[in-house]
């Protein structure tokens, strides 16, 4: 009897996970994997979310740190 494979895809160019149908753990695994790839994505589209915020945080921060001292040394003087 041929070997039948289950190929589980989260996304172009992700890798493939290949499980023998005939393993009674192997849906489950199929599932399990299919599941743990879309959180991964997920994580990482917050991270990418997360470090867009920094950077503008971070711009802000100098921006405002720029009209601070331009107080301070118009108070100063």
């Amino acid at each position: 009897m041929p070997q039948l494979w289950e190929t589980g895809e989260a996304g172009a160019g992700d890798a493939q996970t290949e499980i023998q149908l005939d393993d009674p753990v192997g849906p489950a695994v199929a599932r399990m994997s299919i599941r743990l790839q879309e959180q991964i994505r997920d994580l990482e589209q917050s991270l990418e979310e997360e470090r867009r915020n920094l950077m503008e945080a971070e711009r802000r921060y100098a921006e405002l740190k720029e009209k601070y001292d331009a107080v301070i040394q118009r108070v100063g003087t």
